[in-house]
């Protein structure tokens, strides 16, 4: 048996599987350049990049947007209640409505009118199933369509609006799993980390990566027709390159919190893109914030009961330090109007306490948060509940939940037609079957 005396690693090429498995981007309807269109000058953005926060697990809107003046609230929460401003840390925000405590550092954005609640949001016929819930909202549908389309509503708005364009990377959602949302998104990326993104280091060799590189771009190059391995290989090989042209990821501020992480990657992003970051042009950035489902454990109002972070003071304190963090620092770059930003969830929690376990169950109606861009901000926009004085009590449904009375699909729309130039006639390319005559006046 001859020996091999060679002590050089061989170069091993990443396996189909091991391709196919890369984070890459999703080209199938446009080809790859990494060119930039048009001459638009630094911080020049045409329409803004939209950024969604997806809370899952169903965050409770009545522990962030509280209705302190209604006694019902009062007595139906126990415990649990955000009291009266300013007893406990909250804030009045219009002498009905006041802010919990966990979003303090929200509250300068609201004064500034940059960020507004909007309240009693969801989809209509609400399902009580996690699983039926994200379905709905992230298609796009309600529940009284029984057909869901395998592609998100941002996919379908995406596609609609940029599947010809010659840019290299348009969409990224910070995470392992695409979400719902972003099916069949054109150019999109999902990835948990673009601060480390390289190829997997297959020889444990500081030399692998460079290796694999030379003869996958080669391998690619060489290869006449289109395959599944060509188009994951050499997006992620062109989503590497663009990545490693950062090389300063800092942004100060945030907490430290993988939420906070992403948030602050975001941040990065968008400021290298208002320089003029050759191919990449981000349409829009997605965020998964998960854990929210707290069916005991609420802790709505401080965390001294809370030593792993997971109730609702500790969450919200990380979202709302992170999303103050991302404004204040986007105003001082000049970048303020380059996004507009939404957090959403799939449902509320019930109105009423959930026993003894210090939680909640799941709910229907809940409180939604819109900031940047064309924000009428300063306000909940909450249909007419705080100016009337509505007691609780007759909101509610069948089980004891806040009744949805604002149709999600409608915030949506209005956003992508005011803000992201899709034509208000075009609607029905995204929301199919919703009668869109305009929305309800939240981004202008």
């Amino acid at each position: 048996m001859k020996t091999n005396t060679n002590t050089t690693p061989a170069t091993v090429m990443p396996s189909r599987r091991q391709l196919l498995a890369l984070p890459s981007l999703g080209l199938a309807k446009a080809p790859l350049a990494a060119t930039r269109s048009g001459s638009a000058a630094p911080n020049a953005a045409p329409y803004p990049t939209l950024i969604v926060v997806f809370l899952r697990g169903g965050m409770d809107g009545l522990s962030l947007v509280a209705p302190t003046a209604d006694t019902f609230y009062q007595s139906s929460r126990g415990a649990l209640k955000v009291p009266p401003p300013p007893s406990g840390g909250s804030i009045n925000l219009n002498g009905f409505f006041a802010l919990g405590p966990a979003g303090q550092a929200l509250y300068p954005l609201y004064q500034a009118g940059r960020l507004a609640f909007v309240h009693r949001i969801g989809a209509p016929g609400n399902s009580l199933s996690h699983f039926d819930a994200n379905v709905f909202v992230e298609s796009g549908r309600d529940s009284s369509n029984p057909t869901v389309p395998g592609t998100g509503w941002l996919g379908r708005f995406m596609d609609h609006r940029y599947q010809n364009s010659t840019q290299l990377l348009l969409g990224m959602n910070h995470g392992n799993i695409q979400p719902w949302t972003l099916r069949g998104a054109p150019k999109t990326l999902t990835v948990q980390d673009t601060q480390n993104y390289d190829l997997p280091d297959l020889l444990h060799s500081a030399d692998s990566r460079p290796q694999m590189k030379v003869q996958l771009a080669a391998t690619f190059g060489r290869a006449s027709t289109p395959s599944p391995e060509k188009e994951a290989g050499g997006s992620t090989l062109s989503a590497i390159s663009l990545f490693q042209q950062i090389t300063n990821w800092s942004a100060a501020g945030y907490p430290n919190h993988v939420f906070g992480d992403q948030l602050r990657r975001t941040e990065v992003l968008l400021r290298r893109q208002a320089l003029g970051l050759t191919g990449l042009d981000l349409r829009t950035v997605m965020l998964d914030f998960d854990g929210w489902d707290h069916h005991s454990g609420l802790h709505p109002l401080n965390n001294s009961n809370d030593p792993h972070g997971n109730g609702f003071f500790s969450m919200m304190s990380v979202l709302s330090q992170s999303l103050a963090t991302f404004e204040n620092n986007m105003q001082q770059a000049s970048l303020a109007d380059n996004y507009i930003l939404l957090v959403m969830s799939e449902f509320g929690r019930r109105l009423a306490a959930n026993g003894n376990s210090g939680g909640l169950d799941h709910g229907a109606g809940n409180c939604w948060l819109v900031m940047g861009a064309g924000v009428q901000g300063g306000l909940v926009h909450d249909q007419g509940w705080s100016t009337a004085n509505t007691p609780i009590a007759q909101l509610l449904d069948g089980h004891g939940n806040l009744e949805v009375n604002q149709d999600y699909r409608f915030l949506l729309a209005e956003i992508l037609v005011n803000r992201l130039g899709l034509p208000s006639s075009q609607v029905g390319q995204v929301f199919s079957g919703l009668n869109y005559t305009g929305g309800p006046g939240i981004v202008v």
